[in-house]
Parts: C-alpha cells; structure tokens; sequence
C-alpha cells in the first residue's frame, strides 16, 4: 500500500509541477514591451556599379524623427573588401529627409569570411530625445501606461547622460 499512495503522491507533485510551469508560460507569453520608434532608416540601393575590381553602392538614409544631430557615418567590410569610402560627418538630418550615400569598394584577393562577401554602413547620431519623449507619450500608440513610463524613462535618462544612438545595416551582394 505504501509504495501505491507514494506513487499517488509523486504523480500528484509532477501534475502540480506541470501546472505551475505552464501557468508561468502563459504569463510570460502574455508579457510584452514596447520598443522605441525608428529614429532613421538605413536602405541599400539594389544596383551595383562593377568596373574591373571595384564596386560602388548607394545607401539611402532617411530620417523617421525629430531632428537627428552629429551624425557619424562609418565603413566596414568583409576580409575580401576594402572600404575605400571615407568616414562622413552630418550636421544635422531632419524627418522625412533623405540622403544618398554611395560607398566605394575594392577587392582585396583575400577569402571572403564564414558571412561571405558584406559591406556595412554603420551611424552613430544623437537622436532628438523631445521628439522620441512626444511620441512614446501618445497614449493611442502606446496604451499601457506603465510601459510608456518606461519608455519615457529611458529616453529622460538617456538624455541626461548625453547619450549617442547607433545604427547599422550589412549589405551582402550577390556574387
């Protein structure tokens, strides 16, 4: 009898385990956050200038809100490419303006990397921080009261330390 009700028992415990851990799933599936709206837009052209070795590439950036300021523009590559193109500097790019970038490659003769052959165009800014506070504030877009204060928090907070934004987008052409 004993090692009956043991296993009764035992049973018992892992049907309430189980409950448990899905009753917490449900929750964490439940959970959700809120993440800041774009401030800019990174867009590679899809045509490709060859001439012997060398490629040219456009990039558009575009601005998606407020104000951005001190904008950095800067290059990376595959091992197989040289990034010709040099560092660039913005004052300033407003919502909705556009910029063309074009980045200039040459190839190296190296093996490309486990990646394969990739460009990536990468932008340090300091993002308009009343902008991105107006718009995590709108109660129609971000209802849950809690979760915007968070928002709002970070956004105050990053303000106050004076932080930069960072964006960046890989390019990979086809071969």
């Amino acid at each position: 009898m004993t090692s009956k009700y043991s296993t009764i028992v035992l049973i018992g415990i892992l049907m309430f385990f189980f409950a448990l851990k899905s009753a917490n799933a449900e929750n964490a599936a439940n959970q959700f956050r809120y993440v800041f709206p774009n401030n800019l837009v990174i867009n590679f052209a899809d045509e490709i200038e060859k001439s012997g070795n060398k490629f040219r590439i456009s990039a558009i950036i575009e601005g998606q809100l407020g104000t951005l300021t001190d904008l950095e523009l800067y290059f990376a590559s595959s091992k197989d490419l040289k990034v010709i193109s040099n560092t660039t500097e913005l004052k300033q790019l407003k919502a909705g303006e556009r910029r063309k970038v074009k980045i200039l490659a040459v190839k190296t003769g190296e093996a490309t990397d486990q990646m394969g052959t990739w460009l990536k165009l990468g932008i340090r800014y300091t993002p308009d921080y009343q902008a991105i506070i107006a718009a995590v504030s709108d109660e129609g877009k971000f209802p849950d009261q809690f979760e915007r204060q968070r928002l709002i928090d970070i956004a105050r907070r990053n303000q106050s330390q004076n932080e930069q934004y960072h964006m960046s987008a890989r390019f990979f052409p086809e071969k």
